[in-house]
């Protein structure tokens, strides 16, 4: 990843450049009225050979740029969309958690009536055995007195 970078920043990097790289603006014609202009100095075509691979080389730069300038701006509106997904699921986590704490405090408070009506539910159940056994002691003693067995 490093040196994908730092070829960013690199000269070298031309020759690895896209086949759509744009071409140099063309040279302007030479003047009608000179015509037997002197032949260029083999200096200045160097010269003229060395800006021209800078300006390809900028102008391929510029594209890379603008590419990797795309890709950045889809990835931020890829990662814009998933945080409001994300903020769009705590909210609902948020509701979640605040219902069930609903449910809890109002389960707290039936535990709380169930809890109170159990000592009463108790003195039924034992009134119930009370009169129950009274009348099992009734019936039997009626029928021990008045049996001919």
């Amino acid at each position: 990843r490093d040196s994908q970078v730092s070829s960013f920043f690199t000269a070298g990097s031309a020759a690895s450049a896209p086949s759509s790289r744009r071409k140099p603006p063309p040279l302007p014609p030479a003047e009608s009225g000179v015509k037997d202009a002197p032949p260029p100095d083999e200096s200045l075509r160097a010269e003229e050979q060395t800006l021209l691979a800078a300006f390809e080389t900028n102008l391929d730069q510029i594209h890379q740029v603008k590419q990797k300038l795309g890709e950045v701006a889809t990835m931020v509106s890829v990662f814009a969309t998933k945080a409001e997904e994300q903020q769009e699921v705590a909210e609902t986590i948020l509701g979640d958690a605040e219902v069930a704490t609903q449910h809890v405090e109002e389960a707290g408070k039936h535990l709380q009536k169930a809890n109170d009506n159990k000592s009463s539910y108790n003195f039924y159940i034992v009134c119930w055995f009370m009169s129950s056994a009274m009348i099992l002691l009734v019936y039997d003693y009626i029928d021990a007195k008045y049996s001919w067995i």
